[in-house]
């Protein structure tokens, strides 16, 4: 069985596909092995890695660059998330994100369960496979 591993970083994101022996990195539409830590949101449309990146400019109140920075209260530069507001529901932020339809509030959670379908989906595409999925990430401390 082929196996799908996530390394949800800070700064980027990196899968792989592993079958028995053989590992083999999911690569974006670009041919990127590292993947941005960016995800943008559209009225029902998601974008993750350098094509949420580029969107920034153009979209910066739909973008969250680096959503992993909100466990625990960094930024990695002062305008990284300058056009996103966000709230806190308990210990976790949540991210209002204008559509055309009102703002909708988008919680850390969504955004991680977001990025990791459409990483699933990329390693489905790529590999012509359905991995079981797992979760690998180090605390930031340790990255």
């Amino acid at each position: 069985a082929a196996v799908l591993g996530i390394d949800f970083g800070s700064l980027y994101w990196k899968a792989f596909v592993s079958r028995g022996s053989q590992n083999s990195i999911v690569c974006d539409e670009h041919g990127n092995r590292c993947l941005d830590a960016s995800v943008f949101f559209n009225d029902g449309e998601i974008v993750i890695g350098s094509s949420a990146a580029v969107l920034t400019k153009s979209f910066p109140n739909n973008v969250i660059n680096n959503p992993m920075h909100y466990l625990d209260n960094r930024k990695c530069c002062s305008d990284c998330n300058s056009g996103v507001t966000t709230e806190m529901d308990g210990d976790y932020p949540v991210f209002c994100i204008p559509f055309t339809s009102g703002i909708e509030r988008i919680s850390l959670e969504r955004v991680f369960i977001e990025c990791f379908k459409r990483l699933y989906n990329l390693a489905v595409l790529t590999f012509n496979c359905d991995p079981v999925a797992t979760v690998i990430s180090l605390p930031s401390d340790l990255s």
